[in-house]
């Protein structure tokens, strides 16, 4: 019987991405580098609340951690939606979101 591979691509940058079937349009650490912003422009870090998971948000400016997933990257001057969630097996996973 012969293997087939499965590819992916970051939807952002199109670049070959490890394939997961759990989280099919996420984006390429790459893109994230870029740095993730609220709507209004400010940077939003996005982390697990401890080694046991769970989800926070840390926006500029703000003196509270919250729970906002929603960010944007900018790339090549165009903005991007991105959902920012809790991975399965730990760290934040960034999927696409579709309009």
């Amino acid at each position: 019987m012969k293997k087939t591979t499965m590819e992916a691509k970051c939807p952002i940058c199109k670049k070959v991405i490890e394939f997961s079937a759990r989280y099919g349009n996420y984006v390429c650490n790459e893109c994230i580098d870029l740095g993730t912003f609220t709507e209004d422009g400010r940077r939003v870090r996005h982390g697990n609340i401890s080694y046991s998971g769970g989800f926070e948000s840390i926006i500029e400016g703000e003196t509270e951690k919250g729970n906002e997933h929603y960010c944007y990257i900018i790339k090549n001057g165009i903005k991007y939606n991105l959902y920012a969630d809790e991975a399965r097996f730990g760290g934040i996973v960034y999927l696409l979101v579709n309009k």
